[in-house]
């Protein structure tokens, strides 16, 4: 498979096959007519595979640097022709001028020799890719947030497949569309049930398997979906996954998605499979409850399962004495509302990770009798939380006025008070990334550093909430949407840019209006049919905004049709440009709209200190509203990220100096010392240590 230009890697077997020798090297002299030199490592790396291996691989090839498929070059009984190609008169004089028959393309030795005499002017070397260079690229393509090409996908399932042994200890790939992509390329050579768990999959990706199976478009389910009829061994591979999982994961997944779980089992008749109720009684009782099935008829088999889901408050009984489902996020919140502090630290136990991903929810449900208490149990877990969640803490600021919350799609923005007790945790964060990653000696910071932002400190490309874009020197900030509908109804979005003055007297340009002094809207798109979609951007002329304009808010509206995330393709971007027309070529910012929300603020421009602040607000409840509505949220979204605690390079040194002035490290913008100096592309080293 490709890594590079003229780079290929195929996985090298034990033992040498003549076999796949010969077609190696018949491919070798077959792209040497058209300029191309495949190396003797590649060679010898092909031969070691099995002819069928060997002859799909040159195809491949082939196709990229020829004109067709493999071909023989020396074909036979030439003598009795009177009619030959241009290919065939090259291959005779070759045979003639080297004596070169087809018995020498298994000759190892021979063909070496030949080319190592020969030489040749002007050709293109194809090589052989290290193992590392293909890991890396497996790495690269399985880390992707966006959907791949065709040519992208094919590469890294091929590449999964040659990888499947170890394919485990990668982390999960995390695109939906991706991974079941790749679950569909290794079914058939690894097993269904295999390469369900080598891939890490979810849950929910046995819903994507079986909608994929129809259409390959329709990873992110919509409410129409179909699903593929399912053969008897698929159907056992499905269930076999799913048993996997203990009963609060799995009916938490499925509580999630009830409607799409519910006409799953429908689809695949699980009730009436005796053989499956039976063997798969996890699977059975979950489905039961997610048709919302009657306490009192649920069969007896089921009554132990009942009692302890009944007992962890997984399984609720309702007024209409039916089964539902009570999500983790659920009874966390309830035990909040009603302040029950043993409920809370239950729950928290079994997902501590919940804790730290939604911290300023939590604090709502601890009275001053727990804090001292609570303070304790956060201690107690701090050792097993990731440096970027540590870092994310520490960006709280108690004397900040709003918070953020996210929860499935929809950023809350409320009243912050925050109880003092956050700055002692954040003390003990601090002693806690000192103990993992500080020095015994100083960590020292050049001046023009000490003040600056540091990069988003977690492995994860994206950028952070609050994290900053400084300004460029360019007479155009062009901000832009684009996106593609799917195939099941149109969608039309919105983009709109809100400006606030010192005064917070804000103004509007939409497709109400258009233009101002300094902004001009390109103008309203209803309709974004595949396979180019539609785009709508705003052009901000940075020389003409005036002295008194401090920000300027893009909002993006679904105005008709799907949610965000429910389209084929949706994100938001900026860039700055000298060209007063707009193109989506060439470099620009990109944030993709995956959320199932229906309207976005990505972004804040701040003019004044000539900076852009990513902020990433959804909301789920604004479909067809425009811009106007969010203006009170603006404003508060405003100050809530001002109001972020900055952790700058100098607080990062702080953080990790010890109490010896000797200087151990060293932040700095030109590297002198290797040993001790760190630039800011570098900073990740710090925590690889």
């Amino acid at each position: 498979m490709q890594i590079s230009k003229n780079s290929f890697f195929i996985p090298t077997q034990n033992s040498f096959n003549i076999e796949s020798c010969k077609i190696a090297n018949a491919m070798r002299l077959e792209l040497l007519k058209t300029g191309y030199l495949v190396m003797p490592e590649l060679i010898t790396a092909i031969s070691t595979n099995s002819e069928k291996v060997a002859a799909a691989f040159c195809n491949k090839i082939l196709k990229q640097y020829s004109i067709g498929t493999l071909t023989a070059p020396l074909f036979k009984n030439w003598e009795n022709r009177t009619r030959f190609t241009f290919d065939e008169c090259v291959i005779q004089i070759m045979g003639y001028y080297f004596q070169l028959s087809g018995n020498d393309l298994s000759n190892r030795e021979y063909m070496d020799k030949l080319f190592s005499e020969v030489e040749l002017k002007d050709v293109t070397l194809i090589q052989l890719a290290d193992e590392q260079a293909a890991k890396d690229l497996f790495t690269s393509l399985s880390k992707t947030k966006v959907s791949l090409d065709r040519k992208q996908l094919d590469t890294l399932v091929n590449l999964a497949a040659v990888f499947y042994d170890t394919i485990s200890l990668q982390e999960r790939i995390y695109s939906d569309e991706v991974r079941v992509s790749v679950l569909l390329g290794l079914e058939n050579d690894f097993g269904l049930y295999e390469s369900f768990a080598a891939l890490k999959c979810k849950p929910s990706d046995v819903l994507r398997y079986c909608a994929m199976l129809v259409d390959p478009k329709t990873s992110n389910l919509p409410s129409d979906v179909i699903y593929s009829p399912l053969s008897w061994k698929q159907r056992i591979s499905v269930l076999q996954f799913l048993d996997t999982f203990d009963y609060e994961y799995l009916m938490e997944e499925l509580g999630k998605n009830r409607e799409a779980w519910k006409r799953f089992y429908k689809h695949i008749h699980l009730f009436e499979q005796k053989e499956f109720v039976n063997r798969f009684q996890k699977i059975g009782f979950s489905a039961r409850v997610s048709a919302g099935i009657k306490e009192r008829t649920i069969p007896r088999r089921y009554y132990r399962i009942l009692d302890e889901m009944l007992d962890a408050g997984v399984v609720e009984t309702t007024e209409a004495e039916t089964l539902v489902f009570r999500t983790f996020a659920s009874r966390v919140k309830s035990a909040i509302e009603a302040k029950d502090y043993e409920k809370i630290i239950k729950c928290l136990n079994k997902q501590p990770g919940y804790l730290f991903r939604n911290f300023a929810t939590v604090l709502n449900g601890i009275s001053k009798d727990n804090e001292s208490n609570f303070i304790q149990f956060v201690r107690s877990k701090l050792p097993k939380v990731s440096e970027d969640v540590l870092f994310a803490l520490l960006g709280l600021n108690v004397k900040a006025k709003y918070r953020i919350i996210d929860v499935k799609g929809n950023t809350i923005i409320e009243d912050a008070n925050y109880p003092d007790f956050i700055a002692d945790i954040q003390s003990d964060i601090k002693r806690e990334l000192y103990s993992r990653y500080g020095y015994s000696g100083k960590v020292t910071v050049d001046d023009d550093l000490k003040d600056k932002i540091l990069p988003f400190l977690s492995k994860n490309s994206e950028l952070d909430r609050g994290s900053k874009i400084d300004f460029q020197d360019s007479n155009y900030l062009y901000v832009f949407v684009h996106w593609v509908q799917n195939n099941f109804e149109r969608t039309d979005l919105d983009l709109s840019a809100v400006t606030f003055d010192e005064n917070w007297k804000s103004e509007t340009v939409y497709f109400g209006n258009q233009v101002n002094s300094y902004i001009t809207h390109s103008g309203d798109i209803t309709n974004a049919p595949a396979p180019s979609g539609a785009t709508e951007y705003i052009r901000i002329d940075l020389k003409k905004v005036p002295w008194n304009k401090q920000f300027i808010v893009p909002i993006i509206n679904v105005y008709t049709g799907s949610i965000f995330s429910e389209n084929a393709v949706a994100y938001v971007g900026f860039k700055f440009s000298n060209n007063p027309k707009f193109s989506l070529d060439g470099d620009f910012v990109r944030y993709d709209l995956n959320e199932p929300a229906n309207s976005n603020m990505p972004f804040i421009v701040d003019y004044k200190n000539h900076e852009i602040t990513l902020v990433d607000y959804n909301n789920r409840d604004r479909v067809g509203f425009t811009a106007h509505c969010e203006i009170d949220n603006m404003k508060k979204l405003i100050s809530a990220v001002n109001d972020k605690y900055i952790i700058t390079y100098g607080v990062l040194a702080d953080i990790l100096s010890g109490d010896s002035n000797f200087v151990s490290k060293h932040f700095t913008t030109n590297i002198i010392d290797p040993s001790i100096d760190i630039d800011p592309e570098h900073l990740l080293s710090i925590f690889n240590k």
